[in-house]
């Protein structure tokens, strides 16, 4: 399996992992040897649901650490999980880096916060539908994705230097916003 999503890296702009993925070791331990291979292709990617468990998990702490490509996408109890884990390991040096400085991390909530290195860059206070449905998470994750896509193939078409150091949280941004809008459009519609 790690073979065959390895070998398409090349064709993709961005992977989106996590969404029905269960927590099953086996897949785990695939699917942190997949993203162990995405900072070698330069593949973007986003994690949600059951693949934000991974870099919770103190075997595979320092599993994106320093790759500025990767997106997490936690809701409040996955962020708290996060960085739960990280403060309460004894075998945690205090001037240890934080595994999760380099990487994009939307902060799922009422306002999306959309930070960088430890510090918000971005929210997107955008009104949404007032009920939550479930599965919603896992429609931003495909959205973020498809933004991000189209912020790798700017990057491809541009000079990477033209492009802001912002324009990846932008992306995020974007997602976070018309997945909003739209879920406030749908109970506008159907309640």
């Amino acid at each position: 399996m790690v073979e065959s999503v390895t070998e398409s890296m090349d064709r993709l702009h961005c992977l989106v992992i996590g969404p029905g993925m269960g927590r099953c070791p086996f897949v785990m331990k695939a699917v942190a040897a997949v993203i162990r291979k995405a900072p070698q292709r330069n593949v973007y990617m986003v994690l949600d649901a059951d693949a934000l468990f991974l870099p919770a998990q103190p075997e595979y702490r320092n599993l994106l650490q320093g790759y500025d490509r990767a997106i997490l996408t936690p809701n409040v109890m996955e962020y708290k999980r996060l960085y739960e884990n990280l403060s309460h390991d004894d075998d945690k040096d205090d001037d240890e880096e934080d595994p999760f400085q380099s990487v994009t991390i939307v902060q799922k909530g009422k306002t999306d916060a959309i930070r960088l290195n430890g510090s918000t860059v971005l929210t997107c206070s955008e009104e949404g539908g007032l009920k939550r449905a479930g599965g919603i998470g896992d429609v931003l994750s495909g959205v973020i994705g498809t933004m991000v896509a189209w912020h790798s193939i700017l990057r491809e078409q541009r000079n990477e230097e033209e492009l802001e150091e912002i324009d990846l949280q932008l992306a995020c941004w974007t997602a976070c916003c018309l997945v909003k809008r739209a879920t406030k459009r749908a109970f506008e519609l159907k309640r």
